[in-house]
């Protein structure tokens, strides 16, 4: 290989595609050689391949040996078709997708046990599932799931459930964790958008390979959501609610409201009312309209009461409303929009001005 190497760099310089080609097949071929010798005689599951595999680092390591092993098989042919492919594929029209086909009947007659290859490929490629999911129902000829799944090209399917659960398990750790909601709400595009082409492509059995594991997914990260949402009412009220206690009351220095239950408050508001736009893929329809009605309760009772406290309240209680409200206008917002939320705010000025007269 370092002779190789060398002609392979100099070729590169000298900008000779047709030595690079040449050398690049026998660097291909040489190394798919090599790892064949050493691959093929190890048995998964017995203690050559344990031993091999921690010495690579992993069983995760061996896979990958094994996957670049089988690339490398039908590289030439594998490298001819994604030289024609554009870098993105996209808003593929009926010629493309049989275009698409056509290169997959070709890459199959060759490589009949490799062509889930050229598919994946093709996905990393194809940013917007429903594009893919176009070529692999050309390709299938059916849109039932089972048919799609026994087709060599069902592969594909495999690898964009996967990315799937990894989207969703993502959005699931970041909603455990409360962090950034901008963040969730990208896993949850991705979840959905993905999710939402696979039931649209496709007559999913929910019992069958495909179905069983996005039933698992939605059921994984509704529970997580389910609850985080749950708690937005009780959260607001520990936020905004104040009901001092004697020793407050007695206390030179007024309770003030306590960021951290606001921020908590809020992150469990943002993401109830993010869902709306992900219900269809989720099984939380019962427990949004739910916890939404208790949301918007809690939050015009203790909004206005804010307001009552501002004006007349105690010492104490004017305290707490006037560094409360402006947390309460944020949830307004967030609930039922910028208008009454401005409205809610305007009030709140007005109140403490009131309040600032009188004093």
């Amino acid at each position: 290989l370092p002779q190789l190497s060398i002609q392979l760099a100099q070729a590169a310089l000298s900008e000779d595609d047709k030595k690079i080609q040449e050398l690049s097949v026998r660097l291909y071929n040489i190394c798919h050689e090599r790892l064949s010798a050493q691959l093929d005689p190890i048995e998964p599951d017995t203690k050559a391949y344990g031993r091999i595999a921690a010495q690579l680092g992993g069983a995760r390591v061996l896979k990958d040996a094994y996957e670049i092993r089988q690339c490398m098989k039908c590289a030439p042919a594998l490298l001819e078709h994604l030289a024609r492919t554009p870098a993105s594929v996209h808003d593929l029209q009926v010629p493309d997708v049989e275009l698409y086909g056509r290169w997959f009947a070709e890459f199959e007659a060759k490589h009949r046990d490799d062509v889930h290859l050229l598919l994946v490929n093709l996905l990393s490629r194809c940013p917007r599932a429903p594009d893919m999911f176009k070529i692999l129902l050309h390709i299938v000829g059916s849109g039932e799931a089972e048919v799609a799944y026994r087709h060599p090209a069902g592969a594909v399917v495999e690898v964009m459930l996967h990315d799937m659960e990894l989207a969703a398990d993502q959005a699931r750790e970041n909603i455990i964790l409360s962090t950034d909601l901008g963040i969730i709400k990208v896993h949850l595009s991705e979840f959905y958008a993905s999710a939402s082409a696979l039931c649209d492509a496709f007559e999913l059995d929910l019992k069958g390979a495909w179905g069983h594991r996005l039933v698992a997914m939605r059921s994984s990260l509704s529970a997580a959501i389910r609850e985080r949402i749950s708690a937005a009412p009780r959260l607001i009220k520990a936020a905004l609610y104040q009901r001092p206690s004697r020793r407050e009351q007695q206390s030179a220095t007024p309770a003030l409201p306590d960021p951290q239950k606001i921020e908590e408050a809020e992150f469990a508001v943002n993401l109830l009312m993010e869902l709306r736009s992900f219900l269809g893929q989720l099984t939380l329809n019962a427990d949004f309209s739910r916890v939404r009605s208790e949301v918007e309760q809690f939050l015009e009772v203790i909004a206005e009461r804010l307001l009552r406290d501002i004006q007349d309240g105690s010492d104490e209680a004017r305290a707490f409303a006037s560094e409360a409200y402006a947390a309460a206008g944020r949830l307004m917002h967030a609930v039922f929009g910028r208008e009454a939320s401005d409205l809610y705010m305007r009030r709140a000025r007005a109140a403490m001005q009131h309040a600032a007269a009188v004093a």
